[in-house]
């Protein structure tokens, strides 16, 4: 039989993969709820088509050759595009094999950004890699401040301490009557002299959320802004609004397509809980029709 392995090992190497995979479905989370589409046909799916601009770049908004079933659907572009490097031919497929042949005739192209590509699985990996180091460290950060104690004791008394050190560590009340208690019994305790830099960490790990922030082009700003004024703010901003806006005219131009061509009432937003606030604002209005005080954070 081969040696024991210790379970902290194992659970060390399961508490890096799970961190890793956590903050990488949390950026990807992000990446996919970031526009919000209105006005599309009842058959097509919002969140397949934000999925799959996420991963492939790519999608299509369209319908089979004389049917009138929208899709918006993964595709396959081919044949020789036009002299602006668009496809003038592709195919549309769904994950279970349905697919058919689309042309602008029946359907348009939906690109992720304007440079036409996915979001980039392996930046996705690496933010997600750098933010599970900065929370292991943590971790072992904060388990290096614990004190180690040692107990020591006759060997008939062991049972009882150990009893007691495990309700003691939590935070339960021990009686235990020995003889000799006091005199049979020493605790010794170790200083790790460990620094605590868990504010460093999360300091560290602040500055590549901002980082993703910055490239999914979602508002961030890294100073209070009472303490900046108007250009500051907006000079801060600007990149990230820039970002925003990369994807959000690349889905507008496939909605005025769709509009244009096929006569629909697509639009897309940059997600926000709009109904929520309207919600909000409808059940405060009888109070402000009757001069009551409203708090500004109900709304």
């Amino acid at each position: 039989m081969g040696k024991k392995r210790h379970s902290t090992f194992w659970q060390s190497a399961w508490m890096n993969d799970q961190a890793f995979v956590t903050y990488r479905l949390w950026i990807l989370t992000l990446a996919v709820n970031r526009y919000r589409w209105e006005g599309l046909p009842s058959t097509c799916d919002p969140r397949f088509l934000e999925q799959t601009l996420a991963l492939e770049g790519v999608a299509t908004i369209s319908t089979p050759t004389g049917a009138s079933l929208w899709t918006s659907t993964k595709a396959v572009t081919n044949g020789t595009p036009n002299i602006y490097g668009t496809p003038r031919s592709w195919r549309s497929f769904g994950v279970n094999g349905f697919g058919y042949d689309v042309t602008p005739q029946n359907g348009v192209l939906v690109y992720n950004t304007q440079l036409r590509t996915a979001f980039p699985i392996g930046m996705i990996d690496m933010y997600a890699r750098r933010l599970a180091d900065y929370d292991r460290a943590a971790d072992i950060n904060v388990q290096q401040q614990k004190r180690p104690w040692l107990i020591t004791a006759p060997q008939e008394k062991v049972n009882d301490l150990v009893q007691v050190y495990k309700q003691t560590s939590g935070g339960e009340p021990a009686i235990l009557g020995l003889k000799g208690l006091t005199s049979e019994i020493q605790v010794q305790a170790f200083g790790t002299e460990v620094p605590l830099i868990v504010n460093e960490l999360d300091d560290g790990k602040r500055r590549i959320w901002n980082d993703v922030y910055s490239f999914l082009g979602i508002e961030n700003l890294t100073q209070k802004a009472e303490r900046m004024i108007e250009d500051e703010v907006l000079a801060e901003s600007m990149p990230t609004s820039l970002m925003a806006l990369d994807g959000l005219n690349a889905r507008r131009e496939a909605a005025r397509q769709l509009n244009q061509k096929f006569g629909m009432d697509v639009h897309v937003y940059w997600a926000h809980d709009n109904a929520t606030k309207i919600h909000q604002a409808l059940e405060l209005a009888p109070v402000i029709a009757m001069g009551g005080d409203v708090d500004g954070s109900e709304l």
